[in-house]
Order: structure tokens, then sequence, then C-alpha cells
């Protein structure tokens, strides 16, 4: 597949693993800037979300602990990455349902978190990765062209 110049390399659109690839199509085929900005930030500071919901839930710090969750949910549903939003959706919820909720009953949730988490940023990296290395295959076969039409122009 070629793309045009400036126009961003597609991601594959078949829904695998942990990220819904459908979606990520759809918001970079309709807002290519901001699917860039948007993975390349979540790629930045979800680790840092990530890393301050397990110490809150080191610390027994329910409220710190929800926050955590209900920023991480809201971030990695933005950037498709379902199974780790509906973790820290759940992780949320128990503890709305129960604020005082002990860490028995808190840990399996925040593992599950924390594996979902590694799952999603690791298939986010490939795909960006793969989607740079396209563009960056494209754009020199945008310059060869352009080259053997100057060429050809010159004769």
């Amino acid at each position: 597949m070629t793309v045009e110049a400036g126009e961003p390399a597609p991601i594959a659109t078949a829904v695998a693993g942990c990220i819904d690839k459908d979606m990520l199509a759809r918001l970079q085929n309709s807002h290519p800037a901001l699917f860039t900005r948007l993975i390349e930030t979540y790629l930045r500071y979800a680790p840092e979300l990530m890393s301050q919901l397990t110490a809150a839930a080191a610390c027994n710090n329910h409220q710190l602990l929800r926050t955590m969750a209900h920023s991480l949910k809201s971030s990695s549903a933005n950037v498709g990455a379902t199974r780790l939003a509906e973790g820290c959706r759940e992780l949320e919820h128990a503890l709305n349902a129960n604020p005082q909720a002990d860490a028995p009953v808190l840990q399996p949730m925040v593992s599950g978190v924390e594996h979902d988490m590694a799952a999603a940023l690791k298939e986010l990296q490939a795909m960006t990765a793969a989607a740079h290395q396209r563009a960056t295959v494209d754009a020199g076969e945008a310059r060869s062209l352009d080259n053997r039409v100057r060429r050809l122009a010159a004769e």
C-alpha cells in the first residue's frame, strides 16, 4: 500500500489483543494529527499513572487509587485499550461500592490492571513503530518517484 506524501501511514484494522484497532483506524482516518499526538502522549504518561495506581494500592490510599483508576480508565479508552479501561472501571466501581475495601479484594484487580497495561503498552508501541516504519518507507518511495519524474522531465 502506498501513502501520499503528508498522509499518515495506516494501522492494521483487525481487532486483536487488547487494543481496538478498528477504533484507532477510525481516529487516524478522521484526525491524523490528533491520532499521533494522542498515542505518543499516552505512551509517555500512562506508565506514570500506572506507577501512581500501584503505589496507591500498596499504601491502601483508596482515594488516590480511585482517582488513578478513573484517569487511567479514561485515557486508555481514548487509545482503544478497551480491556485495560474495563479493568480500571471495575476497580473504580469496587472502590465506589466499598470505600474501605481491603487489599485481598483489590489486589487481584490491581494485578489485572498491571498486566493489561503492560500488554496495551507493548501493542501500542508495536503499532506505532510499524506505522512509523511504513511512513518512512512510503516517504522514501515518494522521493524516489519524484526523482524519477525530475530525471524524465530533464531528458
